[in-house]
């Protein structure tokens, strides 16, 4: 009977540690930093404050730099809104593009993964590191 309880309290323990690990797991997908729509249409509308902040920024590596497919956080309900948000904003996202090409990291970036400047709609500099490209 000792075996039998001590089996049992092994089995639990294991299911609560597999429990565990998925959730965690789980949550490092769900709250893995990507940015959704919401922070496309914002980094869109503020293409300017964007630009101002990646000449504010000090040094910027490749690893810092991360390309987000448009395509990947669009859907049918708000594809209209995106893009009228991107014929709006046309001058700036021309001038966030300017900016960009002129800045090495970033076009190392986009060259690794293939995306070139014309494909880019808008980018969002985080403070403390992080740039976001969003690209169609």
């Amino acid at each position: 009977m000792g075996n039998t309880i001590k089996s049992i309290f092994r089995v639990l323990i294991s299911v609560a540690v597999v429990t565990f690990a998925w959730s965690t797991i789980a949550s490092a997908q769900i709250g893995s930093g990507q940015p959704g729509v919401a922070a496309l249409l914002s980094a869109i509308n503020s293409a300017d404050d964007e630009v101002k902040a990646l000449r504010a920024e000090k040094s910027v590596s490749v690893h810092d730099v991360h390309l987000v497919n448009v395509a990947k956080i669009a859907n049918d309900g708000n594809k209209a809104t995106i893009e009228r948000a991107i014929a709006k904003n046309a001058g700036p996202l021309g001038e966030m593009r300017e900016a960009i090409g002129k800045n090495n990291v970033i076009g190392q970036a986009l060259a690794a993964g293939g995306v070139s400047g014309g494909q880019v709609v808008a980018m969002d500099v985080q403070p403390g590191g992080g740039i976001y490209i969003f690209y169609r």
